[in-house]
């Protein structure tokens, strides 16, 4: 059983050996809307029991890669749209209840991201302090 996205349609092939001819015609055997996240019990129906498995696989492989790529674009956005909250934040009032979530999030993220492997990244270390009666090397070059 071959499977094959045409257009917005999902094709099970089926190839059978003609031993007169010493072919593999294929033939679609049934097609179904790809937006679908289970085959239609007419379209299963036509399958044979092995085809059935090789159909509930793909779609389940389907469903995996959508879920995986749904996955990394949230994570590939979140730098983005945590900078944006953090400028709304700015410009508008919350309630108690909505700083809660917030920090509930922050906090379940800062998990996640250690969990992950990728530890809160070190604070740059701060510049020396010029000591009392000291010119610094700022001023010192600009003299």
């Amino acid at each position: 059983m071959q499977f094959r996205r045409q257009a917005n349609k999902i094709q099970c092939i089926r190839a059978t050996y003609d031993s007169q001819t010493k072919t593999s015609p294929q033939k679609v055997i049934v097609s179904f809307p790809s937006y679908l996240r289970e085959a239609p019990p007419e379209a299963i129906a036509l399958l044979t029991e092995p085809e059935r498995e090789q159909l509930l696989a793909f779609i389940a492989a389907r469903q995996e890669k959508a879920r995986d790529d749904l996955a990394c674009s949230a994570v590939n956005r979140l730098g983005e749209k945590i900078s944006r909250g953090a400028m709304a934040l700015l410009a508008v009032s919350i309630t108690t209840g909505e700083a809660d979530a917030i920090w509930a999030g922050m906090s379940a993220l800062s998990k996640a991201l250690k969990k992950a492997g990728h530890p809160r990244p070190q604070k740059p270390a701060a510049a020396p302090a010029v000591a009392p009666g000291q010119q610094s090397l700022i001023e010192q070059s600009s003299v």
